[in-house]
């Protein structure tokens, strides 16, 4: 089809080009609707992953149940150009920060916490499901252990974050029947490589 196209003289458009363009050329919001539009209705409209991760950074409950949808949606298909382990650990990193500064995680989670809703939570574990089909890795508990090293291997450590992650960590494993033993093996892995690099 293209062929004839251009020796007809016609122009030729990359059409993933002008979507990306158009898109951009959108407010956040107008971007929020499109997105509510294919999470809910189903019509093939483009959500970039930039506004995935910007809605994560969002204090809106609004805006972290669309990136509950959408990990529900399309998290185990995600590629996020080659890198899903920097994309996952960006919005697992926004939704908990978050989550963490308000307080709600803090006062119980949703086991505890009648008044909060869980989507941060689910966000969390959606996303460690997630890691163990698109991150690298040999069994679940590598996949799994890459993504919770990414999120808590920050500069600055906050020790009440880092235990908020760890207690979150720990729920997810245990309702998922992974081996806790291999979790801590991977999650020592990945400190040690990381210590290897830094040596480098």
């Amino acid at each position: 089809m293209s062929e004839l196209l251009s020796s007809s003289s016609f122009p030729v458009a990359n059409v993933n080009t002008l979507v990306f363009k158009l898109l951009n050329s959108l407010s956040i919001e107008e971007r929020k609707r499109s997105i509510k539009l294919n999470l809910f209705t189903g019509i093939p409209i483009s959500i970039l992953y930039n506004d995935i991760i910007e809605l994560s950074r969002s204090p809106d409950p609004n805006d972290t149940f669309l990136v509950f949808k959408f990990m529900d949606k399309y998290g185990e298909t995600i590629d996020a150009a080659g890198s899903p382990l920097s994309f996952l650990t960006a919005i697992v990193r926004n939704v908990t920060a978050v989550a963490y500064i308000d307080g709600s995680f803090l006062a119980g989670g949703r086991a505890c916490n009648p008044r909060y809703d869980g989507y941060a939570e689910h966000v969390f574990n959606y996303c460690c499901r997630s890691a163990m089909r698109v991150v690298s890795g040999v069994t679940a508990e590598q996949k799994f252990a890459k993504l919770i090293y990414s999120v808590i291997d920050t500069p600055s450590q906050v020790s009440k974050y880092v235990q908020l992650i760890s207690v979150l960590a720990s729920n997810f494993a245990s309702g998922h029947f992974l081996d806790f033993d291999a979790c801590n093996e991977a999650l020592a892995s990945c400190q040690k490589n990381a210590t290897m690099q830094e040596d480098n």
